[in-house]
């Protein structure tokens, strides 16, 4: 329809803006797991750290349309290319030396280790 008007309607994609992928919080008795939807990323283009009660995931994924010399156009675009973050508020405290990713099949998942709960209250005899 829209070539039979004259015009082809285009999606503008703008290469400085970030974008987010989908993120779902799980929590277990001993774990937090965090997983992200990004298919196409390369483990080589996130960052992923902790900054305070907050899990940062960062990185980039490539265009494939300017990866290849052939496509003169793009008539329509709903994945989302370069840069994008998520900052998630981590429900619980973490053990720092308890986190583990994995990145397959599109999904990265995070798994950290939760902070032990405090030791119970005891009595110490003063000499």
């Amino acid at each position: 329809m829209d070539d039979m008007l004259g015009w082809r309607s285009h999606i503008v994609f703008t290469p400085d803006t970030t974008w987010q992928p989908p993120v779902d919080v799980y929590e277990t008795d001993t774990q937090l797991i965090v997983r992200v939807e990004i298919a196409g990323v390369d483990v080589g283009d996130l960052d992923i750290h902790l900054d305070r009660d907050s899990l940062v995931i960062a990185g980039a994924r490539a265009d494939p349309a300017s990866q290849r010399e052939e496509i003169r156009c793009v008539h329509h675009r709903e994945i989302d290319c370069g840069r994008f973050e998520r900052i998630v508020r981590l429900p619980a405290r973490v053990a720092r030396q308890d986190i583990r990713a994995h990145l397959k099949d599109g999904f990265l998942e995070i798994t950290l280790g939760k902070e032990k709960e405090r030791p119970e209250p005891f009595s110490v005899d003063v000499s």
